[in-house]
């Protein structure tokens, strides 16, 4: 597929930044406060890879009430508006337009439904995204960062990059919010741009994706989103969106002659599955759509009879599916960038960059963008690697039982004492076992109760911290959660094979 088209390259963000805090008042931590803490949170991940916290307005509504924009032009102006705090307007930024293939799939796991992405690019640099907006859902995103046509070699490793980086929140291709939502943009297969004009506010495909994370929890409240806004694709190209939800309903909104199409599908890659242009599209694309409907009736079969290995997790499964269409399997240009699998039940995410999966990131729903590696079968939070290296202790009732200076020892520390603490687990504050939430329950008070009654769950603790522990009844091994006594947040999770 063609290069991307390289634009201007617009570097005033932290430049009007200067100029208002030159002109310091009172009002200006109210205007920029939110935005400064947002870029304090970029973080590089690894070469290549970086992460970002937006917790609180980062205009997106306003945005939409002003009739949102019909063009990457109209869109670049408004989040200069915006991250200039008004002072800067400029209507003729242009954004990247590229061209770029994908594959996705949509599977039903052990008590939840599993959505894979592959992202097959040329070679870019990539931002995972977690949002928290005043008046929508949480959620977690992927972006590409080339796509903000800063320049070939821009990273957001210093404070002024760090605060144009900002723009990411508007540029999603895929994500997943905190009521298991996932979308992810793919093209389609033809050059039909969509270029909707009925007078209804307008979007583009990535403030599409930012739209459906934020304020939509199901496929059916997606789709009547984006009925109530006119589509423009301003990617060069056509383009479809595959959407699904917790619940195991999935589909592809496509857009023929002007038209939105919603089709049921569990599979998307890069041609059209609408009947009107059904199968219009690349070779590769077909192929990859063939692979991935043939490994999922074979692992659904095996599944049902009961023939997969003992201890294999569904997000193996998937994963092994999405690295079979990966690009390294069909050599041309392209690679694959990223593969994210979402959760919807446990709120999580996996993610491998280009065809790394070995090495993979796990992020977290409503943990404060805890970030953990996976390495095989280990997982270890990052930030908490320091705490690592200090002596962690022990307690059962107010005696110290075992010390160690290795958390991933705490599974086996607290397996071998069998001391339940119901009383202490029944005074615990209900937001200090949020952590531990799953989606099968209705509430925390619900999975309180159930905590004190089934006598599955046991409290450690040491002066600073809460050890909580249970042995999951679907994947039989040990998991273990350090919640701070303090603060009441969630510190570490680990779960022992």
């Amino acid at each position: 597929m063609k290069r991307m088209k390289r634009k201007k390259i617009l570097r005033i963000v932290f430049s009007c930044l200067i100029i208002v805090l030159l002109s310091a008042g009172a009002g200006v931590w109210a205007m920029f406060g939110e935005k400064v803490h947002a870029a304090t949170t970029v973080e590089k991940v690894t070469d290549g890879l970086y992460m970002m916290e937006y917790e609180g307005d980062y205009g997106f509504d306003t945005f939409l009430e002003q009739g949102g924009a019909s063009s990457n032009e109209e869109m670049a102006g408004y989040i200069m508006s915006f991250l200039s705090g008004g002072l800067y307007k400029h209507n003729t930024v242009e954004l990247a337009e590229p061209d770029y293939g994908c594959s996705t799939l949509f599977v039903e796991g052990n008590g939840e439904y599993l959505f894979g992405r592959n992202y097959d690019w040329e070679d870019c640099s990539a931002m995972i995204v977690h949002t928290k907006p005043e008046n929508g859902y949480e959620s977690y995103s992927t972006c590409c960062l080339d796509f903000l046509g800063f320049g070939e070699n821009w990273k957001p490793e210093d404070f002024s990059d760090r605060y144009m980086a900002l723009a990411a929140v508007y540029v999603p291709l895929d994500g997943m919010n905190e009521m298991g939502l996932c979308v992810a943009d793919l093209m389609a297969g033809d050059s039909e741009e969509t270029d909707q004009m009925t007078n209804q506010p307008d979007l583009t495909t990535t403030t599409a994706i930012r739209l459906i994370l934020d304020h939509a929890a199901t496929v059916d409240e997606a789709v009547a989103l984006l009925e109530q806004y006119d589509m423009h694709s301003v990617i060069g190209t056509a383009h479809h969106f595959a959407i699904a939800d917790a619940s195991g309903k999935s589909v592809v909104v496509e857009y023929v002659s002007g038209e939105m199409v919603v089709t049921q599908t569990d599979i998307v890659t890069n041609h059209y599955l609408s009947e009107k242009k059904y199968g219009i599209g690349s070779e590769q694309s077909h192929k990859r759509f063939d692979t991935l409907t043939v490994l999922k009736q074979d692992y659904e079969e095996m599944k049902t009879e009961g023939k997969l290995a003992e201890g294999a997790e569904d997000c193996f499964e998937l994963k092994k599916c999405m690295q079979t269409v990966a690009q390294s399997n069909y050599p041309g240009e392209e690679q694959t960038q990223w593969t994210v699998l979402y959760h919807t039940g446990a709120l999580c995410l996996e993610f491998y960059r280009r065809e790394q999966y070995e090495t993979g990131y796990r992020f977290e729903l409503r943990s404060k963008g805890k970030m953990m590696v996976i390495t095989g079968s280990e997982e270890e939070a990052s930030d908490v690697q320091e705490a690592e290296r200090q002596k962690i202790e022990i307690w059962v009732d107010e005696n110290v039982v075992y010390s160690t200076s290795d958390l991933k020892e705490v599974g086996d520390i607290l397996k071998g004492v069998d001391m339940p603490q119901w009383k202490q687990i029944a005074e615990l504050p209900v937001d200090s076992i949020a952590v531990c939430t799953l989606r099968k329950y209705q509430s925390l008070q619900q999975m309180k109760n159930e905590m004190v009654e089934t006598g599955r769950w046991k409290l450690f603790q040491s002066e600073e911290n809460y050890y909580l522990t249970v042995q999951t009844d679907a994947e039989k091994r040990d998991e273990v959660y350090m919640v701070s006594k303090n603060t009441g947040k969630f510190l570490l999770r680990y779960c022992k094979p």
